[in-house]
């Protein structure tokens, strides 16, 4: 395998977000830029330029719909990804990558030969109240899930030997859990807020629908793709003074490693 630089990484993201894009276009399926995706349409008119992955989250009403026609109109070195089909997604929610590329990902305790390759995330929105016992479940499974089965982005061997010792003390495996957390996530279906339940950011997540408002176009490196209305109440929520660059030390991404595999 080949390394390649953030740069390159971010040309196959983008590869695939156009095609995600497209697909939701045109069967009017709405979706949003979340995370730091929506903060570098805002800051930078595209990628964070040390970022490697993006985010969009979709209404879950559209979800089901959504994964049927991605699988159905796969092109060529794109992969649907869940994790009861792809050994590298460890993840309840969709993820879609370009089989070409190789990312090292801290958080996957697998040989890179058999982690995804760049991808981008498809995070379901829920329909939710910030306070709800089933959201709080939900909100500490994942957590759990996290804590257990998720490794450290640090890359510590400390942590991830506590982590392997942790798996033998819990009375489920990952895959249990993560389809426990899709039945909860398609259980919750009332309130006034989307609530991004996977997200990193946790209940900061759960953000009021007139926020989120109607899908808006927005500039991201030469196309554009659809966000909250409401760009500035959503980036103040999760990051606030969201147009100050973090410092040099703070600016990482989620991988130890980008590769271009071998033909």
């Amino acid at each position: 395998m080949k390394a390649i630089s953030v740069r390159e990484s971010q040309v196959y993201l983008l590869r695939i977000a156009k095609w995600f894009d497209s697909i939701c276009k045109s069967h009017n399926i709405p979706y949003y830029m979340l995370g730091g995706t929506m903060l570098g349409a805002i800051r930078h008119h595209g990628f964070i330029p040390w970022d490697d992955d993006m985010d969009f989250g979709v209404p879950i009403e559209y979800y089901e719909q959504l994964r049927k026609l991605l699988k159905d109109n796969v092109t060529d070195h794109i992969r649907v990804c869940e994790f009861q089909k792809c050994k590298g997604c460890r993840t309840a929610f969709i993820k879609i990558d370009d089989t070409r590329t190789c990312i090292d990902d801290k958080c996957v305790d697998l040989p890179i030969e058999e982690k995804l390759g760049v991808n981008i995330d498809i995070f379901p929105l829920v329909t939710c109240k910030k306070k709800d016992f089933t959201v709080f479940r939900h909100l500490f499974l994942t957590k759990l899930n996290s804590v257990v089965f998720v490794e450290p982005i640090s890359g510590s061997q400390s942590r991830h030997y506590i982590k392997k010792a942790l798996r033998f003390s819990v009375p489920f495996n990952q895959d249990a859990l993560l389809r426990h957390l899709w039945k909860l996530t398609l259980s919750i279906h009332e309130g006034d807020c989307y609530g991004n339940l996977f997200g990193r950011y946790r209940s900061k997540e759960i953000i009021s629908k007139k926020i989120f408002g109607k899908v808006t176009s927005y500039q991201f490196e030469d196309t554009t793709f659809w966000g909250p209305e409401d760009y500035h109440g959503y980036l103040s929520l999760l990051y606030n003074d969201y147009m100050q660059l973090p410092p040099e030390d703070q600016r990482s991404n989620h991988s130890s490693g980008l590769f271009k595999r071998d033909n």
